[in-house]
Protein backbone atom coordinates (compact mmCIF):
# COMPACT_ATOMS: atom_id res chain seq x y z
CA UNK A 1 0.00 0.00 0.00
CA UNK A 2 1.44 3.38 -1.32
CA UNK A 3 0.06 5.57 1.92
CA UNK A 4 1.23 8.67 4.16
CA UNK A 5 0.21 10.33 6.88
CA UNK A 6 0.63 13.99 7.88
CA UNK A 7 3.50 16.29 9.28
CA UNK A 8 2.34 17.87 12.78
CA UNK A 9 3.63 21.15 14.21
CA UNK A 10 3.72 23.98 16.42
CA UNK A 11 1.48 21.99 19.39
CA UNK A 12 1.39 18.18 20.35
CA UNK A 13 -1.23 18.97 23.25
CA UNK A 14 -4.77 17.66 22.15
CA UNK A 15 -5.82 17.49 25.80
CA UNK A 16 -8.03 20.22 27.41
CA UNK A 17 -9.55 21.35 24.57
CA UNK A 18 -6.28 22.79 22.97
CA UNK A 19 -6.21 23.58 19.06
CA UNK A 20 -3.50 21.54 17.30
CA UNK A 21 -2.29 22.06 13.76
CA UNK A 22 -1.59 19.26 11.24
CA UNK A 23 -0.35 19.93 8.01
CA UNK A 24 -2.52 17.65 5.50
CA UNK A 25 -1.06 17.11 1.57
CA UNK A 26 -2.42 15.63 -1.11
CA UNK A 27 -0.66 12.62 -2.32
CA UNK A 28 0.88 13.91 -6.01
CA UNK A 29 1.57 10.24 -7.81
CA UNK A 30 -0.93 8.01 -8.90
CA UNK A 31 -2.42 5.33 -6.38
CA UNK A 32 -0.76 7.12 -3.06
CA UNK A 33 -3.18 7.55 -0.34
CA UNK A 34 -3.07 9.60 2.68
CA UNK A 35 -4.74 7.13 5.33
CA UNK A 36 -5.02 8.29 9.27
CA UNK A 37 -4.59 6.20 11.20
CA UNK A 38 -2.71 3.93 9.24
CA UNK A 39 -5.49 1.10 7.57
CA UNK A 40 -4.10 -1.24 10.06
CA UNK A 41 -4.60 0.73 13.12
CA UNK A 42 -8.41 2.28 12.19
CA UNK A 43 -9.81 -0.55 13.89
CA UNK A 44 -8.62 -0.18 17.21
CA UNK A 45 -8.98 3.29 16.66
CA UNK A 46 -13.25 2.57 16.47
CA UNK A 47 -12.84 0.28 19.94
CA UNK A 48 -11.27 2.87 21.52
CA UNK A 49 -13.43 5.54 20.37
CA UNK A 50 -16.36 3.55 21.62
CA UNK A 51 -14.98 2.87 24.83
CA UNK A 52 -14.49 6.67 25.80
CA UNK A 53 -17.88 7.39 24.55
CA UNK A 54 -19.09 4.93 26.70
CA UNK A 55 -17.50 7.10 29.81
CA UNK A 56 -18.65 10.63 28.83
CA UNK A 57 -20.35 12.60 31.33
CA UNK A 58 -23.31 14.67 31.41
CA UNK A 59 -25.42 13.92 28.37
CA UNK A 60 -27.41 16.64 25.93
CA UNK A 61 -31.40 17.92 25.70
CA UNK A 62 -31.82 16.16 29.29
CA UNK A 63 -30.52 12.69 28.53
CA UNK A 64 -27.20 10.44 29.20
CA UNK A 65 -25.11 10.30 26.17
CA UNK A 66 -25.58 6.89 25.90
CA UNK A 67 -29.31 7.29 25.39
CA UNK A 68 -29.22 10.65 23.42
CA UNK A 69 -26.47 8.59 20.81
CA UNK A 70 -29.16 5.83 21.07
CA UNK A 71 -31.60 8.49 19.85
CA UNK A 72 -29.73 9.36 16.85
CA UNK A 73 -28.75 6.00 16.07
CA UNK A 74 -31.99 4.46 15.81
CA UNK A 75 -33.56 7.54 14.18
CA UNK A 76 -30.09 7.89 11.28
CA UNK A 77 -30.64 4.16 10.57
CA UNK A 78 -34.38 4.74 10.45
CA UNK A 79 -34.17 7.33 7.61
CA UNK A 80 -31.17 5.55 6.07
CA UNK A 81 -32.33 3.03 4.95
CA UNK A 82 -35.77 4.52 3.78
CA UNK A 83 -34.07 6.65 1.41
CA UNK A 84 -31.37 4.14 0.63
CA UNK A 85 -34.02 1.33 -0.25
CA UNK A 86 -36.61 3.69 -0.80
CA UNK A 87 -35.55 6.55 -3.09
CA UNK A 88 -32.19 4.65 -4.63
CA UNK A 89 -34.19 1.63 -5.03
CA UNK A 90 -31.66 -0.35 -3.35
CA UNK A 91 -32.10 -3.44 -0.42
CA UNK A 92 -31.06 -3.09 2.74
CA UNK A 93 -30.42 -5.08 5.79
CA UNK A 94 -32.22 -4.63 9.30
CA UNK A 95 -29.17 -4.84 11.10
CA UNK A 96 -28.17 -2.33 13.71
CA UNK A 97 -25.46 -4.04 15.55
CA UNK A 98 -21.68 -3.10 16.18
CA UNK A 99 -20.08 0.57 15.26
CA UNK A 100 -21.29 2.84 13.41
CA UNK A 101 -18.94 4.06 10.66
CA UNK A 102 -19.87 7.76 9.23
CA UNK A 103 -18.21 9.76 5.91
CA UNK A 104 -19.85 12.16 3.97
CA UNK A 105 -19.39 14.73 1.08
CA UNK A 106 -20.99 16.99 -1.25
CA UNK A 107 -23.38 14.96 -4.25
CA UNK A 108 -21.42 15.89 -6.92
CA UNK A 109 -19.17 14.50 -9.55
CA UNK A 110 -15.97 14.24 -7.32
CA UNK A 111 -12.89 13.55 -7.90
CA UNK A 112 -12.17 8.76 -7.13
CA UNK A 113 -9.66 10.30 -4.51
CA UNK A 114 -12.46 11.46 -2.56
CA UNK A 115 -14.34 8.64 -3.51
CA UNK A 116 -12.44 6.43 -1.67
CA UNK A 117 -13.73 7.17 1.25
CA UNK A 118 -16.90 5.78 0.10
CA UNK A 119 -15.15 2.35 -0.12
CA UNK A 120 -13.03 2.97 3.41
CA UNK A 121 -15.88 3.17 5.41
CA UNK A 122 -17.59 0.15 3.90
CA UNK A 123 -14.70 -1.78 4.43
CA UNK A 124 -13.94 -0.88 7.74
CA UNK A 125 -17.31 -1.35 8.74
CA UNK A 126 -16.81 -5.07 7.42
CA UNK A 127 -13.63 -5.20 9.41
CA UNK A 128 -15.25 -4.43 12.97
CA UNK A 129 -18.73 -6.32 12.42
CA UNK A 130 -20.27 -2.90 12.05
CA UNK A 131 -22.35 -0.79 9.43
CA UNK A 132 -21.37 2.13 7.14
CA UNK A 133 -23.24 5.48 6.48
CA UNK A 134 -22.67 7.84 3.95
CA UNK A 135 -23.41 11.17 4.66
CA UNK A 136 -25.02 13.30 1.17
CA UNK A 137 -24.13 16.78 1.93
CA UNK A 138 -27.21 18.63 0.12
CA UNK A 139 -27.25 21.67 2.46
CA UNK A 140 -24.34 22.93 1.13
CA UNK A 141 -24.58 25.21 -1.82
CA UNK A 142 -24.08 23.52 -5.39
CA UNK A 143 -21.62 24.09 -7.73
CA UNK A 144 -21.12 24.16 -11.38
CA UNK A 145 -23.17 22.14 -13.68
CA UNK A 146 -20.04 20.88 -15.82
CA UNK A 147 -17.23 18.55 -15.19
CA UNK A 148 -13.34 19.00 -16.48
CA UNK A 149 -12.71 16.92 -19.50
CA UNK A 150 -9.06 16.52 -21.33
CA UNK A 151 -8.87 18.20 -25.09
CA UNK A 152 -6.79 18.89 -27.51
CA UNK A 153 -3.79 16.74 -27.89
CA UNK A 154 -1.56 14.61 -26.10
CA UNK A 155 1.61 17.66 -26.63
CA UNK A 156 -1.27 20.26 -25.97
CA UNK A 157 -3.93 19.31 -24.00
CA UNK A 158 -6.40 21.62 -22.30
CA UNK A 159 -9.08 21.38 -19.81
CA UNK A 160 -12.55 21.56 -21.28
CA UNK A 161 -16.02 21.64 -19.04
CA UNK A 162 -18.52 19.24 -20.18
CA UNK A 163 -22.42 20.03 -18.87
CA UNK A 164 -24.87 17.72 -16.97
CA UNK A 165 -27.52 20.29 -16.77
CA UNK A 166 -28.01 23.97 -17.39
CA UNK A 167 -26.48 26.52 -15.11
CA UNK A 168 -28.20 27.47 -12.48
CA UNK A 169 -27.82 30.13 -9.51
CA UNK A 170 -26.18 29.21 -6.26
CA UNK A 171 -28.52 27.40 -4.33
CA UNK A 172 -28.58 24.40 -1.76
CA UNK A 173 -28.17 20.74 -3.74
CA UNK A 174 -31.22 19.70 -2.06
CA UNK A 175 -33.37 22.42 -3.79
CA UNK A 176 -31.43 21.69 -7.41
CA UNK A 177 -33.71 20.05 -9.84
CA UNK A 178 -32.74 19.02 -13.43
CA UNK A 179 -33.67 21.87 -16.07
CA UNK A 180 -32.72 20.32 -19.06
CA UNK A 181 -33.59 16.20 -19.35
CA UNK A 182 -31.95 16.31 -22.25
CA UNK A 183 -28.97 17.61 -21.74
CA UNK A 184 -28.53 15.12 -18.48
CA UNK A 185 -29.78 12.08 -20.18
CA UNK A 186 -27.11 12.61 -22.82
CA UNK A 187 -24.00 13.02 -20.93
CA UNK A 188 -22.68 9.58 -20.79
CA UNK A 189 -22.73 9.55 -24.36
CA UNK A 190 -20.82 12.69 -24.61
CA UNK A 191 -18.42 12.30 -22.36
CA UNK A 192 -17.55 8.84 -23.89
CA UNK A 193 -17.02 10.51 -26.77
CA UNK A 194 -14.79 13.24 -25.36
CA UNK A 195 -12.40 9.94 -23.81
CA UNK A 196 -12.55 8.07 -27.34
CA UNK A 197 -9.66 10.24 -28.56
CA UNK A 198 -7.54 9.43 -25.36
CA UNK A 199 -8.30 5.10 -25.54
CA UNK A 200 -10.04 5.39 -22.52
CA UNK A 201 -13.66 3.85 -21.99
CA UNK A 202 -14.82 5.67 -18.83
CA UNK A 203 -17.15 3.98 -16.78
CA UNK A 204 -19.94 6.55 -16.67
CA UNK A 205 -21.20 4.07 -19.44
CA UNK A 206 -22.22 1.71 -16.59
CA UNK A 207 -23.12 4.37 -13.82
CA UNK A 208 -25.29 6.85 -15.91
CA UNK A 209 -28.82 4.86 -16.58
CA UNK A 210 -29.11 4.29 -12.80
CA UNK A 211 -29.54 8.25 -12.92
CA UNK A 212 -31.12 8.53 -16.29
CA UNK A 213 -33.78 6.02 -14.05
CA UNK A 214 -34.45 8.48 -11.72
CA UNK A 215 -34.84 11.15 -13.12
CA UNK A 216 -37.59 9.57 -14.78
CA UNK A 217 -39.05 9.12 -11.30
CA UNK A 218 -38.05 12.62 -10.05
CA UNK A 219 -36.57 16.05 -11.07
CA UNK A 220 -34.40 16.18 -8.00
CA UNK A 221 -30.90 16.35 -8.76
CA UNK A 222 -29.30 14.44 -5.55
CA UNK A 223 -30.73 11.10 -5.74
CA UNK A 224 -29.89 10.81 -9.60
CA UNK A 225 -26.20 11.74 -9.08
CA UNK A 226 -26.65 9.70 -6.04
CA UNK A 227 -27.97 6.51 -7.69
CA UNK A 228 -25.16 6.53 -10.74
CA UNK A 229 -22.40 6.44 -7.86
CA UNK A 230 -24.35 3.92 -5.69
CA UNK A 231 -24.86 2.00 -8.67
CA UNK A 232 -21.57 1.20 -9.24
CA UNK A 233 -20.44 0.88 -5.55
CA UNK A 234 -23.20 -1.45 -5.16
CA UNK A 235 -21.33 -3.80 -8.30
CA UNK A 236 -18.19 -3.72 -6.73
CA UNK A 237 -19.81 -4.80 -2.88
CA UNK A 238 -19.79 -1.53 -1.57
CA UNK A 239 -23.43 -1.49 0.93
CA UNK A 240 -23.60 1.65 2.41
CA UNK A 241 -26.53 3.20 3.77
CA UNK A 242 -27.22 6.37 1.98
CA UNK A 243 -28.73 9.33 3.91
CA UNK A 244 -28.99 13.04 2.99
CA UNK A 245 -28.38 15.74 5.84
CA UNK A 246 -31.49 17.36 4.72
CA UNK A 247 -33.28 14.25 6.34
CA UNK A 248 -30.92 14.20 9.01
CA UNK A 249 -31.71 18.10 10.05
CA UNK A 250 -35.59 17.18 10.26
CA UNK A 251 -35.29 14.48 12.56
CA UNK A 252 -35.85 14.70 16.40
CA UNK A 253 -32.32 14.18 18.10
CA UNK A 254 -31.06 16.63 15.56
CA UNK A 255 -33.67 19.08 16.86
CA UNK A 256 -32.39 18.10 20.25
CA UNK A 257 -28.52 19.08 19.55
CA UNK A 258 -29.83 22.56 17.70
CA UNK A 259 -31.51 23.33 20.64
CA UNK A 260 -28.80 22.57 23.55
CA UNK A 261 -27.01 24.94 21.23
CA UNK A 262 -29.53 27.42 21.05
CA UNK A 263 -30.47 27.89 24.69
CA UNK A 264 -26.59 28.60 25.59
CA UNK A 265 -25.68 30.56 22.42
CA UNK A 266 -23.63 33.36 24.31
CA UNK A 267 -21.66 30.74 25.73
CA UNK A 268 -21.10 28.47 22.37
CA UNK A 269 -20.73 31.58 20.00
CA UNK A 270 -17.51 32.78 22.69
CA UNK A 271 -16.00 29.41 22.32
CA UNK A 272 -16.30 29.05 18.59
CA UNK A 273 -15.13 32.71 17.90
CA UNK A 274 -12.06 31.65 20.24
CA UNK A 275 -12.11 28.61 18.30
CA UNK A 276 -11.75 29.96 15.19
CA UNK A 277 -9.30 33.14 16.24
CA UNK A 278 -6.69 30.37 17.45
CA UNK A 279 -6.82 28.67 13.90
CA UNK A 280 -6.29 31.56 12.08
CA UNK A 281 -3.42 31.99 14.39
CA UNK A 282 -2.13 28.48 14.13
CA UNK A 283 -2.09 28.81 9.96
CA UNK A 284 -1.07 31.99 10.12
CA UNK A 285 -4.41 33.32 8.15
CA UNK A 286 -5.72 36.69 7.48
CA UNK A 287 -9.10 36.79 6.36
CA UNK A 288 -11.94 37.32 8.23
CA UNK A 289 -14.19 34.48 6.08
CA UNK A 290 -11.83 31.46 6.26
CA UNK A 291 -12.26 28.87 7.20
CA UNK A 292 -15.54 30.48 7.91
CA UNK A 293 -16.74 33.25 9.55
CA UNK A 294 -17.03 34.71 12.56
CA UNK A 295 -20.46 34.10 14.74
CA UNK A 296 -21.67 37.93 14.91
CA UNK A 297 -23.93 39.67 17.83
CA UNK A 298 -26.73 42.19 16.77
CA UNK A 299 -27.45 43.81 19.83
CA UNK A 300 -29.02 40.53 22.16
CA UNK A 301 -29.43 38.67 18.96
CA UNK A 302 -26.63 35.99 18.80
CA UNK A 303 -25.85 34.22 15.46
CA UNK A 304 -26.42 30.72 15.60
CA UNK A 305 -24.13 28.37 13.43
CA UNK A 306 -26.87 27.02 10.95
CA UNK A 307 -28.37 27.47 7.86
CA UNK A 308 -32.26 28.73 7.12
CA UNK A 309 -33.64 29.61 4.16
CA UNK A 310 -37.49 29.46 3.07
CA UNK A 311 -39.00 27.27 0.62
CA UNK A 312 -38.39 28.85 -3.02
CA UNK A 313 -35.72 30.40 -2.10
CA UNK A 314 -32.54 29.90 -3.25
CA UNK A 315 -29.96 31.89 -0.78
CA UNK A 316 -29.25 30.29 2.07
CA UNK A 317 -29.20 32.37 5.42
CA UNK A 318 -28.17 33.21 9.04
CA UNK A 319 -29.93 31.99 11.72
CA UNK A 320 -30.37 34.56 14.70
CA UNK A 321 -31.12 33.61 18.46
CA UNK A 322 -32.09 36.03 20.98
CA UNK A 323 -32.98 34.75 25.14
CA UNK A 324 -35.30 37.18 26.81
CA UNK A 325 -38.00 37.28 29.13
CA UNK A 326 -38.28 33.46 29.47
CA UNK A 327 -38.46 32.82 25.92
CA UNK A 328 -35.68 31.92 22.74
CA UNK A 329 -36.88 33.65 19.16
CA UNK A 330 -35.59 32.37 16.13
CA UNK A 331 -35.38 34.95 13.19
CA UNK A 332 -33.98 35.22 9.34
CA UNK A 333 -33.33 38.37 7.66
CA UNK A 334 -37.08 38.34 6.78
CA UNK A 335 -38.10 38.05 10.40
CA UNK A 336 -39.08 36.18 13.55
CA UNK A 337 -40.72 32.64 13.22
CA UNK A 338 -40.38 30.75 16.00
CA UNK A 339 -40.31 31.00 19.61
CA UNK A 340 -40.65 28.55 22.84
CA UNK A 341 -40.47 29.44 26.45
CA UNK A 342 -37.94 28.63 28.57
CA UNK A 343 -39.73 28.53 32.27
CA UNK A 344 -42.47 25.97 31.89
CA UNK A 345 -41.95 22.28 33.31
CA UNK A 346 -42.75 20.97 29.70
CA UNK A 347 -40.32 23.68 27.86
CA UNK A 348 -37.81 20.71 25.80
CA UNK A 349 -40.72 19.14 24.70
CA UNK A 350 -42.63 22.43 23.67
CA UNK A 351 -39.45 23.66 21.84
CA UNK A 352 -38.41 20.45 19.99
CA UNK A 353 -42.67 20.49 19.14
CA UNK A 354 -41.65 24.00 17.47
CA UNK A 355 -39.02 23.25 15.65
CA UNK A 356 -40.10 19.92 14.26
CA UNK A 357 -42.90 22.08 12.64
CA UNK A 358 -41.15 24.00 10.62
CA UNK A 359 -40.10 21.80 7.87
CA UNK A 360 -43.85 22.29 6.99
CA UNK A 361 -44.14 25.52 7.21
CA UNK A 362 -41.73 25.92 4.70
CA UNK A 363 -38.64 26.98 7.00
CA UNK A 364 -35.67 24.58 5.90
CA UNK A 365 -33.22 24.59 9.03
CA UNK A 366 -30.14 23.09 8.52
CA UNK A 367 -26.48 22.61 10.25
CA UNK A 368 -23.12 24.19 8.79
CA UNK A 369 -19.67 22.98 8.15
CA UNK A 370 -18.79 22.37 12.07
CA UNK A 371 -22.34 21.55 13.31
CA UNK A 372 -22.42 18.82 10.62
CA UNK A 373 -19.69 17.11 11.74
CA UNK A 374 -20.26 17.97 15.52
CA UNK A 375 -23.60 16.60 15.65
CA UNK A 376 -22.28 13.41 13.63
CA UNK A 377 -19.20 12.56 15.77
CA UNK A 378 -21.36 13.88 19.03
CA UNK A 379 -24.37 11.88 18.17
CA UNK A 380 -23.97 9.30 15.36
CA UNK A 381 -20.38 8.02 14.33
CA UNK A 382 -18.34 5.40 16.29
CA UNK A 383 -15.57 7.04 13.70
CA UNK A 384 -16.28 9.39 11.66
CA UNK A 385 -13.65 9.44 8.34
CA UNK A 386 -12.82 12.76 6.91
CA UNK A 387 -11.09 13.98 3.41
CA UNK A 388 -8.45 16.19 3.65
CA UNK A 389 -10.73 19.49 3.78
CA UNK A 390 -13.51 18.19 6.22
CA UNK A 391 -9.76 17.07 8.61
CA UNK A 392 -8.97 20.71 8.55
CA UNK A 393 -12.34 21.66 9.90
CA UNK A 394 -12.33 19.12 12.84
CA UNK A 395 -8.99 20.60 14.45
CA UNK A 396 -11.73 23.35 15.41
CA UNK A 397 -14.36 20.72 16.27
CA UNK A 398 -11.75 18.51 18.67
CA UNK A 399 -11.45 22.04 20.87
CA UNK A 400 -15.17 22.76 20.29
CA UNK A 401 -16.16 19.47 21.47
CA UNK A 402 -13.93 19.28 24.52
CA UNK A 403 -14.80 23.05 25.50
CA UNK A 404 -18.55 23.45 24.98
CA UNK A 405 -19.54 20.07 25.57
CA UNK A 406 -17.32 19.01 28.48
CA UNK A 407 -16.28 15.56 27.00
CA UNK A 408 -12.86 14.34 24.89
CA UNK A 409 -13.52 14.76 21.10
CA UNK A 410 -13.57 11.20 20.01
CA UNK A 411 -10.83 10.37 16.99
CA UNK A 412 -11.50 10.87 13.77
CA UNK A 413 -10.14 9.24 10.67
CA UNK A 414 -8.62 10.94 7.59
CA UNK A 415 -8.48 9.29 3.92
CA UNK A 416 -7.82 10.56 0.30
CA UNK A 417 -6.14 9.41 -2.45
CA UNK A 418 -4.91 10.98 -6.09
CA UNK A 419 -5.68 8.77 -8.92
CA UNK A 420 -4.69 9.86 -12.51
CA UNK A 421 -6.53 8.58 -15.16
CA UNK A 422 -4.38 6.51 -17.49
CA UNK A 423 -1.90 8.26 -19.87
CA UNK A 424 1.18 6.91 -18.61
CA UNK A 425 2.95 9.89 -17.23
CA UNK A 426 4.78 10.05 -13.77
CA UNK A 427 5.59 13.36 -12.36
CA UNK A 428 8.60 11.83 -10.86
CA UNK A 429 9.89 10.89 -14.26
CA UNK A 430 10.18 14.65 -15.82
CA UNK A 431 11.33 15.55 -12.25
CA UNK A 432 14.41 13.53 -12.69
CA UNK A 433 15.31 14.23 -16.23
CA UNK A 434 14.65 18.25 -14.99
CA UNK A 435 17.04 17.71 -12.18
CA UNK A 436 19.58 15.85 -14.31
CA UNK A 437 19.42 18.68 -17.21
CA UNK A 438 19.38 21.59 -14.73
CA UNK A 439 22.68 19.45 -12.68
CA UNK A 440 24.28 19.52 -16.41
CA UNK A 441 23.69 22.89 -17.26
CA UNK A 442 25.10 24.45 -14.15
CA UNK A 443 28.04 22.07 -14.22
CA UNK A 444 28.87 23.43 -17.84
CA UNK A 445 29.02 26.71 -16.48
CA UNK A 446 30.89 25.60 -13.25
CA UNK A 447 33.02 22.77 -14.36
CA UNK A 448 33.47 23.02 -17.89
CA UNK A 449 36.95 21.40 -18.15
CA UNK A 450 34.73 18.18 -18.01
CA UNK A 451 33.29 18.22 -21.30
CA UNK A 452 36.02 19.40 -23.29
CA UNK A 453 37.01 17.16 -26.56
CA UNK A 454 40.20 14.83 -25.43
CA UNK A 455 42.58 15.77 -26.38
CA UNK A 456 41.00 20.08 -25.63
CA UNK A 457 41.42 22.27 -28.41
CA UNK A 458 44.46 24.21 -28.63
CA UNK A 459 42.86 27.21 -27.55
CA UNK A 460 41.58 25.88 -24.22
CA UNK A 461 45.35 24.64 -23.57
CA UNK A 462 45.81 28.19 -21.59
CA UNK A 463 42.63 28.20 -20.25
CA UNK A 464 42.49 25.29 -18.38
CA UNK A 465 46.48 26.19 -17.10
CA UNK A 466 45.13 29.39 -15.65
CA UNK A 467 42.29 27.71 -14.06
CA UNK A 468 44.44 24.72 -12.73
CA UNK A 469 46.46 27.79 -10.77
CA UNK A 470 43.85 29.71 -9.85
CA UNK A 471 42.34 26.33 -8.23
CA UNK A 472 45.74 26.20 -6.47
CA UNK A 473 45.46 29.56 -5.00
CA UNK A 474 41.84 29.27 -4.29
CA UNK A 475 42.84 25.97 -1.71
CA UNK A 476 41.73 26.74 1.53
CA UNK A 477 43.70 24.50 3.23
CA UNK A 478 46.78 25.82 1.55
CA UNK A 479 48.97 28.21 3.57
CA UNK A 480 49.39 30.74 0.81
CA UNK A 481 45.32 31.23 0.98
CA UNK A 482 45.28 31.66 4.45
CA UNK A 483 47.86 34.68 4.41
CA UNK A 484 45.96 36.37 0.94
CA UNK A 485 43.97 39.70 1.45
CA UNK A 486 40.68 39.55 1.25
CA UNK A 487 40.89 41.50 -1.21
CA UNK A 488 43.16 39.19 -3.76
CA UNK A 489 40.76 36.29 -2.74
CA UNK A 490 37.74 38.28 -4.24
CA UNK A 491 39.84 39.10 -7.75
CA UNK A 492 40.77 35.28 -7.98
CA UNK A 493 37.41 34.47 -7.94
CA UNK A 494 36.31 36.62 -9.98
CA UNK A 495 39.26 35.49 -12.59
CA UNK A 496 38.51 31.75 -11.76
CA UNK A 497 34.59 32.41 -12.78
CA UNK A 498 35.51 34.91 -16.21
CA UNK A 499 37.89 31.68 -17.21
CA UNK A 500 35.05 28.92 -16.60
CA UNK A 501 32.83 30.94 -19.15
CA UNK A 502 35.53 31.28 -21.57
CA UNK A 503 35.53 27.86 -21.53
CA UNK A 504 32.14 27.01 -21.52
CA UNK A 505 31.92 29.25 -24.74
CA UNK A 506 33.75 26.93 -26.21
CA UNK A 507 30.73 24.36 -25.12
CA UNK A 508 27.82 26.94 -26.58
CA UNK A 509 26.56 23.89 -28.91
CA UNK A 510 26.35 21.37 -25.12
CA UNK A 511 24.90 24.26 -23.89
CA UNK A 512 22.33 24.99 -26.45
CA UNK A 513 21.25 21.20 -26.77
CA UNK A 514 20.92 21.43 -22.99
CA UNK A 515 18.53 24.83 -23.18
CA UNK A 516 16.54 23.33 -25.44
CA UNK A 517 15.97 19.91 -24.03
CA UNK A 518 14.80 22.25 -20.83
CA UNK A 519 12.55 24.15 -23.00
CA UNK A 520 11.01 21.07 -24.56
CA UNK A 521 10.58 19.39 -21.24
CA UNK A 522 9.31 22.83 -19.94
CA UNK A 523 6.02 22.23 -22.43
CA UNK A 524 6.00 18.53 -21.31
CA UNK A 525 5.71 19.35 -18.21
CA UNK A 526 2.42 21.54 -19.04
CA UNK A 527 0.92 18.88 -20.51
CA UNK A 528 1.64 16.31 -17.60
CA UNK A 529 -0.03 19.02 -15.56
CA UNK A 530 -3.03 19.04 -17.41
CA UNK A 531 -3.29 15.29 -18.30
CA UNK A 532 -2.59 14.52 -14.23
CA UNK A 533 -5.11 16.93 -13.23
CA UNK A 534 -6.33 15.58 -9.91
CA UNK A 535 -9.53 16.90 -10.03
CA UNK A 536 -10.85 14.90 -13.03
CA UNK A 537 -14.22 13.36 -11.88
CA UNK A 538 -14.56 9.71 -11.38
CA UNK A 539 -17.23 9.63 -14.17
CA UNK A 540 -14.24 9.47 -16.65
CA UNK A 541 -12.20 7.07 -15.48
CA UNK A 542 -12.23 3.19 -16.63
CA UNK A 543 -13.50 0.54 -14.47
CA UNK A 544 -10.47 -1.30 -13.88
CA UNK A 545 -8.37 1.74 -12.79
CA UNK A 546 -10.68 2.93 -10.00
CA UNK A 547 -11.19 -1.17 -8.64
CA UNK A 548 -8.23 -1.95 -8.69
CA UNK A 549 -6.89 0.92 -6.58
CA UNK A 550 -9.37 0.62 -4.42
CA UNK A 551 -8.70 -3.13 -3.76
CA UNK A 552 -5.14 -1.95 -3.29
CA UNK A 553 -6.13 0.32 -0.97
CA UNK A 554 -8.31 -1.00 1.28
CA UNK A 555 -8.69 -5.26 0.37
Amino acid sequence: MNASTPEEATSAVTAGGLLVRREWRAPREHGAAVIDPSWPDLPGAVSDNTAAIAQWPGGLAGLSWADWRSWCRQSCLAAAREYTSNTLGVTVPESEAGPLIVGGHQPALFHPGVWAKNMAIHRLAQRVQGCSVHLIVDNDASGQATISIPAGSPSRPRLQPLAFDAPRPAQPWESAVIQVPALFTTFAERVTEAMAPWGIVPVVQDAWSAAVAQLQRQSHLVPALTAARVSMERQWGVQNLELPLSRVCQLPPFHAFVLAISERLPEFAGHYNQVLGEYRRLNHIRSRAHPVPELGQQNDWYEAPFWVWRSGATHRDRLWVRQAAGEVVLRDRQGEFARWSTTNSAATADALQVLAKLESQGIHLRSRALTTTLFARLGLADIFVHGLGGAKYDEMTDALIARFFAVPAPQFGTISATFHLPFGISSAETALQRGQLLHRQRDLDHNPQRYLAEPPPATAEPLLAQRRQLLVELDPAAAAFQRLPRYERRKRYLQLRETNLQLAALLDGERTRVADSLNQLGSAEAASKVLRYREFSWVLFPEETLRSQYERLFG
